[in-house]
């Protein structure tokens, strides 16, 4: 049973040199198109089905018994022709189906089809190619220089992108030099985008404020911060309460807290406890919540959070943050704590970290104010309340100039 291959332009040409060669009882096994330099070409993989000739049986066996093995498929090679007399009769019916011309057309409709994908994705990147070629030559010089700026700094590109169009314009519409202006006017554009909320100020009725975040963040900390501002600088009346009852010591350094700046402090193991424990306490001027840390992925505990805010307590939720967290893992907190309606992102750990572009990038997607930053461990010094000016001077560096 010879196998060959031939290669041809076409199918019909293919075809013709296997019957040529091994004659109209020819079977075709495979084809595959074969490139050999500029050059693509049709192989195909043939085979002639001729009948082997009979073995002598041995001496001690009758010839009717060969015979008998191959019809029961014991025979390997019998059952192999069988199978290729198949296969030929299959080809065949698929010839009669579908004549050489209809496959020959075909594949010159393959052909065509990729030649066209192969345009369409040239063009693509030739426009792709003439963008990136467009922002490269915008962004030229000092303009480049705060771009990059901006990039360290962690900003993503699409806002750091609009942000330099934004101030290259208007120095172009008041003819002013980038290297003298370029810097206070990008400053001036990214503080007009800094959205911050001062939500802590004293008010006439009583507030509750609820602070969440992930483990690790500095809640209880700044809450400890928090309520220090509102007796030693704004003479407000404070109690502390905490839900917070699964962290090992967690009870205990809010009680030092309490202690120190002599307010009392509630501990509420259910959110029936929380509601009794804020009327026990309705003449303070402000209330504070502190909350156990929830991972973003704990969607169990953050549960656990929404029950303690439909206790029927009205409140402020306040998300606080690590400034060295990564821009995936902000996101990821952002979207899964937003099952709580915040009021404001409080960013910690400013002095740990050396790229502000992350919450920066966060506020913009939340559209979350900024309440406060911390910037310390120090209590109650290391906590300032966020203005655009800081957060331009984070981006910018421009005070260490």
């Amino acid at each position: 049973m010879p196998i060959r291959k031939f290669r041809a332009a076409n199918i019909s040409q293919a075809i013709q040199l296997v019957k040529g060669e091994m004659g109209p009882d020819a079977v075709i096994l495979a084809l595959r198109n074969v490139s050999s330099g500029l050059k693509t070409e049709l192989e195909i993989t043939a085979s002639r089905e001729d009948q082997p000739e009979p073995k002598a049986a041995p001496k001690s066996e009758p010839g009717a018994r060969q015979a008998a093995t191959a019809e029961s498929g014991d025979d390997p090679l019998a059952q192999l022709h069988r199978d290729l007399g198949g296969i030929r009769r299959r080809i065949d019916e698929l010839e009669d189906r579908l004549p050489i011309d209809a496959w020959n057309q075909r594949l010159d409709g393959m052909t065509a089809e990729f030649a066209e994908l192969k345009g369409i994705i040239r063009d693509l990147l030739l426009d792709r190619g003439r963008a990136d070629a467009k922002h490269t030559l915008l962004f030229e010089g000092d303009l480049a220089e705060l771009h990059q700026r901006l990039r360290l700094s962690g900003v993503n590109e699409s806002h750091a992108r609009e942000l330099i169009e934004q101030t290259a314009a208007e120095l172009a519409a008041r003819q002013l030099p980038i290297s003298a202006h370029g810097l206070e006017y990008l400053a001036r554009n990214l503080m007009g985008r800094v959205r911050v909320t001062q939500p802590f100020q004293p008010a006439r009725e009583q507030r509750v404020h609820m602070v969440v975040g992930p483990t690790g963040v500095g809640k209880t900390t700044t809450i400890a911060k928090l309520a220090a501002q509102q007796v030693f600088e704004l003479s407000q009346t404070v109690a502390l309460l905490t839900v917070d009852t699964f962290r090992i010591g967690a009870i205990d350094q809010l009680r030092t807290y309490a202690r120190i700046l002599d307010v009392p402090l509630e501990v509420c193991l259910s959110p029936v406890e929380l509601v009794e424990a804020v009327r026990r306490h309705a003449e303070k001027d402000m209330l504070f919540v502190d909350t156990a840390g929830a991972s973003q992925k704990d969607a169990e505990m953050i549960g656990e959070l929404v029950k303690v805010y439909k206790a029927g307590v009205p409140m402020d939720v306040h998300l606080i943050v690590s400034a060295t967290t990564s821009d995936e893992d902000l996101a990821d907190i952002s979207t899964r704590y937003r099952a709580l309606p915040l009021a404001s992102l409080i960013v910690s750990k400013l002095d740990e970290s050396n790229r502000f572009g992350g919450v920066y990038n966060l506020m913009h997607e939340t559209h979350l104010p900024y309440s406060y930053f911390t910037i310390g461990q120090s209590v109650p010094d290391d906590i300032e309340a966020a203005t655009p000016e800081r957060v331009a001077d984070l981006l910018l560096s421009i005070s260490a100039q």
